[in-house]
């Protein structure tokens, strides 16, 4: 069954309902619009009928009995099969936005758009209304704006058996086919209706609401029809959960509840309306950064439409990402005029009935080679005037879509993940062309890619004829081309100048034949001959080109058996012989160029094959030759040319191995530019990187045998490994980094991780554990007979380091682990667990812990170098000094307060004494002591240092350097809790702009900054301001960093916080118990910021009159302090003040001491904030 919305109350008059003929029109707005929305397994007519007497409730009693202008029923497929089994992983998405289209365009067909709107819900039919609400808030951009009114106008919901929690699979995935579905996808339908459910308490305390639930249970227990903190506000239906919206009578039991609470609420409808719609023209003009006044309906429509062609006039945000591996220059396309319409009509025929509210979608299918791509480029050039936004998605692996969405990500100056990218397709809101490139892959999933974006216009290229299933504009089949339109293409590329002779068009002819009209094997014939190494005789290449056709087919028959897709052998058959004849020419010609060419090539084929950058080549040329290190002896240099004999040659291609660096980079671009010559790869001058047909990147690497592939793969990953230094130990370089050389780095790292996992599969990088007796001999002698063995045992470990590195950089942190354990365990074996070598690792793997949430093997590997640094360095060692300063770092975060302030205000003494006190690292010990000093509490001391180093770095580094701001984020901070608010706000201003501006609003760093402006504005009763910022750079740090991350968490408690002191104590509690929960998982039970979270969630439960829940949850809180701090910490006294006050306020009060006031959990109510004092935790 399609969606639909039909009319119960009142009855039809002609084609007017009754009651709109009777009523004038400005009373269009008057009483209330009741939405029913049913559960699966129902229709919108039998789900609230009694079978047995007919009755229809909604229409047969409630007109009778509330202030009702209208009672609509809104229906959908509840087959649990059709529902399930949609493409998306969330199933409600859909039938929830078609409800939001559907009541909006029914209501202004009313003219009753500002009328309150009361939703009925059974079962289900609860999440599709509440994600409809969601959805109908955030549409405050134009024209989607009519859709936000649903929200507005929406007073009250009443859930029948709706599960607000523990959602059971076996109740909902009854039917044996859904049953039969993967238990993958029974988790993440569970876990997408559980996100509704987690995400609609943001918005829920924006309505009234009833909860009523099954006593006879068969679907939904009461903990989970009733969310915690809403018991009382509902009743229990005697009967199941079917027949619970099935009254038959005025008194039918539970109806009385019902009934009375809907007068309550249509009674209260209109005030509560009017108040809403009036705040959310504010919304909607701060959305359009204008003060304009809006009205409602047409008038607003007129205002909005002529304020964003005001916008339209202002230059755009522009991105133009076409598919990488197109061939032919934008003048030289050549026919497809008949599939170019085709696609022009798709999209721009206003004949074309396509829904509003989804995006257009058109696949373009056929074999590889054949111009799918090409099509896609000229469309997108062609029409790049009615598109902002261009971006193409490769689809050839699931890696590959997360590199292309990141790109997009980074390119609108959001952080370069593929969250980001997904973010900015949902949110656009002008017309955009998607580009699905390459879909082939059976197991691509369209819709967890394709936007519900209405501005969306899609086109996937693919081979995958499944996929012409789901197309909303159409499909089309792209063949081989016309034999007068090949052969225009094949001369125009061999550069044969008109006029055309008859010989040459015969050839031309019969060459098109052969290569079967296949646009890419034209482009590389053509270009192979206008190369002129078969002069100007199309006769010879067709010889040369017959010659390897027939190798490949007889080297190929037979020997792949029906694995092998006979599309795909019949592709190969005609293009690989193409490529081949180009790689003859480049063997034939035998220059420098062309061996570099080939080198080049073989590498390409075992990277990604897009983004393949130069600046790999340079890096690694650079690296290879690093500069002096100053005069040597006669002797050394003997003594190091004899060890060199010992050494293997390098594995890295020949270009590689010349004396100069600006040589090799030379010679690469050399070869790059011959390979581009050939149409072999697809060179972008403006990014310096270049990129290979799906079909090239797989002939590169079927060509080589096993061996081969094996001894390209291994000289394609080291050179990725030489462009890669690793931390020279100690001081971190790239801490003395500006920001945006930081950012190069980093991004130069990412982009090489594609690359990486291509190479890795093949080219194996691992080393022996040594544990027995007998490798360990071998190791340690090998120092002496084996120098050799020694040399690659050493390459490989730094092999595994760099790998190491740039997966803890890119924050693939199990992979960073794995290779950081064996290159640790190797250099205490080889070297002793002592060596500066070992201890450089270790500090690196105690980072790689770190970030893994296992803090306590962190500070382990920490104090170990911390110990040997001072044993053998001495204590005084800059070495030693910087391993002491992290140290103190990481018993702070791990909220070991007693030991951080003990090593902090020792690093900092001694660092003054042998650094002294104006040194950077100084510097940065100094403002640490001043952040442990914050957590017990000594504000005033804290201040002082912080302001002292603020100078110093100001004078030093400038005002706005990242140490700088971090040294005014550290005394905005003690500041606040001295109450020198202003102050505090115009130094958190600042670094919160800043840090925006130079990291990006989606950096940790920036999200902390956005924290603890936040607190500030509660401190100064700037709430609103507060939630408002909150809420934004949640969704952005969500965007780029996991859920889990403290950032997030920290934002999640500061925005509870904002909520309690706003009074919505529900919403408070609820947000909170979630952090806490993750907190305790992530960062332990005795965590400070775990026990501070459950210290504020006791203060919540007071304020609602739980004190025995209170004082359970503060005295978990205590004795978990207690152990952890100890008494001597100021947060353990105030913990326990509160206890003691919830205790005393939960004992009897008949005999009240006439000395003292009693306390009541209502006494000390309203003087119990949840607010956080002060910065004791890490948050």
């Amino acid at each position: 069954m399609r969606s639909e919305l039909q009319l119960l109350y009142p009855p039809i008059v002609g084609n007017t309902p009754a009651v709109d003929v009777l009523q004038p029109r400005n009373s269009a707005n008057e009483g209330v619009d009741i939405v029913a929305v049913h559960d699966l397994n129902e229709d919108l007519y039998e789900a609230w009928t009694d079978s047995r007497t007919g009755v229809l409730w909604l229409k047969d009693l409630l007109p009778q009995d509330a202030l009702v202008a209208r009672v609509l029923t809104f229906g959908y497929d509840g087959c649990p099969l059709s529902f399930f089994a949609q493409p998306r992983a969330d199933p409600v998405t859909s039938t929830a936005i078609n409800l939001v289209s559907y009541l909006r365009a029914n209501r202004e067909d009313a003219q009753c758009e500002r009328r309150p709107i009361i939703f009925i819900c059974h079962g289900l039919g609860g999440l599709v209304v509440k994600k409809a609400l969601m959805y109908s808030k955030e549409k405050t951009k134009y024209p989607a704006h009519r859709d936000h009114s649903i929200f507005v106008c929406t007073t009250a919901i009443l859930f029948f058996g709706t599960p607000h929690t523990d959602i059971k699979p076996a109740v909902w995935f009854q039917s044996r086919n859904i049953a039969n579905l993967p238990r993958e996808k029974h988790h993440r339908h569970i876990s997408a209706l559980q996100i509704i459910n987690e995400s609609f308490v943001r918005v829920g305390s924006s309505f009234r609401q009833l909860f009523f639930w099954e006593e006879i249970e068969t679907h939904v227990g009461y903990s989970s029809a009733v969310p915690y903190g809403t018991e009382g506000s509902g009743c229990g239906i005697p009967t199941d959960h079917v027949n619970m919206v099935k009254f038959t009578a005025l008194d039918s039991a539970g109806y009385p509840v019902v009934r009375n609470g809907l007068r309550r609420f249509c009674q209260e409808a209109r005030a509560r309306v009017e108040k809403r719609w009036a705040k959310s023209q504010v919304t909607l003009r701060d959305e359009w950064r204008d003060g304009i006044p809006l009205g409602d309906g047409p008038q607003m429509d007129k205002i909005l439409a002529n304020h964003i062609s005001r916008l339209r006039e202002m230059p755009p945000r522009r991105i133009f990402l076409l598919p990488k591996h197109h061939h032919l220059d934008p003048p030289e396309f050549i026919g497809r005029e008949q599939e170019r319409n085709i696609l022009e009509n798709a999209f721009f025929n206003s004949d074309c009935h396509q829904p509003d509210d989804t995006a257009k979608i058109f696949v373009v299918y056929g074999m590889g080679g054949s111009g799918k791509s090409e099509l896609c480029s000229w469309f997108a050039r062609h029409h790049k005037s009615q598109f902002n936004v261009v971006a193409t998605v490769d689809a050839t692996s699931a890696e590959h879509i997360e590199a292309s969405l990141a790109e997009l990500g980074e390119k609108w100056g959001l952080d370069a993940t593929e969250k980001a990218g997904l973010h900015i397709l949902e949110q656009l809101c002008e017309p955009f062309l998607l580009i699905v490139d390459n879909a082939d892959d059976p197991q691509f999933k369209p819709w967890d890619l394709i936007p519900m974006n209405q501005y969306a216009c899609v086109i996937i290229t693919t081979r995958n004829l499944a996929l012409c299933q789901i197309p909303k504009a159409g499909s089309l089949e792209v063949k081989g081309l016309k034999p007068n339109e090949s052969l225009r293409l094949l001369l125009t590329c061999a550069g044969i100048s008109k006029p055309w002779d008859q010989a040459t068009l015969n050839l031309g002819n019969e060459l098109c034949e052969v290569l079967g009209y296949l646009a890419l094997a034209l482009v590389v014939a053509g270009r192979s001959i206008q190369k002129n190494f078969y002069g100007s005789q199309l006769q010879r290449y067709l010889e040369f080109y017959n010659s390897k056709r027939s190798t490949y087919h007889s080297s190929h028959h037979g020997s792949h058996g029906m694995e092998v897709m006979v599309r795909d052998e019949k592709e190969k058959g005609i293009v690989y012989p193409a490529f081949e004849v180009s790689l003859a020419h480049l063997r034939k010609q035998g220059s420098q160029t062309c061996r570099d060419a080939i080198e080049i090539l073989n590498m390409a084929a075992f990277y990604h094959r897009q983004h393949i950058s130069l600046d790999i080549f340079a890096k690694a040329a650079q690296n290879r030759h690093p500069p002096p290190q100053g005069s040597t002896s006669i002797v050394m240099r003997m003594l190091q040319s004899f060890l060199d004999r010992f050494h293997p040659p390098p594995v890295v291609p020949g270009f590689l191995r010349s004396a100069s660096p600006e040589k090799e980079v030379h010679r690469a671009r050399e070869g790059i530019s011959e390979l581009a010559s050939l149409s072999l790869i697809n060179m972008d001058s403006t990014t310096a990187e270049f990129s290979l047909h799906p079909l090239v990147h797989a002939w590169a690497r079927d060509r080589l045998g096993q061996g081969d592939q094996k001894v390209w793969a291994r000289i394609a990953f080291n050179v990725l490994a030489e462009t890669i230094k690793l931390p020279t130990g100690g001081e971190n370089t790239l801490a003395n980094e500006h920001a945006d050389e930081k950012h190069n780095h980093d991004n130069f790292h990412r982009s090489l991780l594609p690359h990486l996992d291509s190479c890795l599969p093949l080219c194996t990088i691992d080393i022996a554990d040594y544990d027995e007796l007998l490798s360990r001999a071998q190791l340690y002698l090998s120092s002496y007979l084996s120098p050799t063995y020694l040399h690659i045992l050493k390459e490989q470990a730094a092999s595994m380091a760099k790998l190491a590195y740039v997966y803890g950089e890119c924050g693939r942190f199990e992979e960073s682990l794995r290779y950081l354990q064996k290159v640790k365990r190797l250099l205490c074996r080889s070297l002793g667990p002592d060596n500066s070598r070992t201890m450089t690792v270790k500090l690196e793997l105690a980072k790689i812990y770190w970030s893994l949430g296992q803090l306590d093997e962190a500070i382990g590997l920490r104090k170990d170098v911390v110990n040997a640094r001072e044993r053998i360095l001495g204590p005084s060692n800059k070495e030693t000094l910087l391993a002491m300063d992290e140290l103190g770092r990481s018993y702070w975060l791990n909220g070991q307060y007693g030991e951080a302030l003990e090593q902090a205000e020792k690093t900092k003494t001694q660092m003054e004494l042998t650094l002294g006190s104006d040194d950077r690292r100084t510097l940065s010990a100094m403002d640490m002591y001043g952040v442990v000093l914050q957590s017990w509490h000594r504000f005033s001391d804290s201040a002082s240092i912080h302001r002292h180093v603020l100078q110093l770095r100001e004078e030093k580094l400038g005002t706005n350097h990242l140490e700088t701001l971090e040294s005014k984020n550290n005394l905005a901070m003690a500041l606040m809790n001295l109450k020198e608010l202003e102050e505090a706000q115009a130094l958190m201003d600042e670094v919160y702009n800043e840090r925006r501006a130079q990291l990006g609003k989606e950096h940790p760093w920036t999200l902390w900054a956005l924290c603890y402006l936040a607190r500030i504005k509660v401190k100064t009763r700037h709430l609103d301001g507060a939630e408002q910022l909150l809420i934004g750079g949640i969704e952005a740090a969500k965007r780029s960093l996991p859920e889990d991350h403290l950032g997030v968490l920290m934002g999640k408690g500061e925005l509870a916080r904002v909520y309690s002191r706003q009074g919505r104590l529900g919403e408070a509690f609820n947000l909170l118990s979630h952090t806490l929960a993750r907190l305790e998982e992530t960062r332990g039970p005795e965590h400070p910021d775990s026990f501070y979270a459950r210290w504020k969630l006791s203060i919540l439960y007071q304020r609602q009159d739980k004190l025995d829940e209170a004082i359970e949850t503060c005295q978990i809180a205590f004795q978990r302090a207690e152990k952890r701090l100890s008494k001597a910490h100021p947060l353990v006294s105030m913990i326990e003040a509160d206890l003691e006050q919830f205790r005393a306020a939960r004992e009897p009060q008949e005999q009240p001491d006439d000395n003292k006031p009693a306390l009541t959990g209502e006494a000390i109510g309203p003087k119990r904030r949840f607010e956080f004092r002060t910065q004791t935790h890490t948050w």
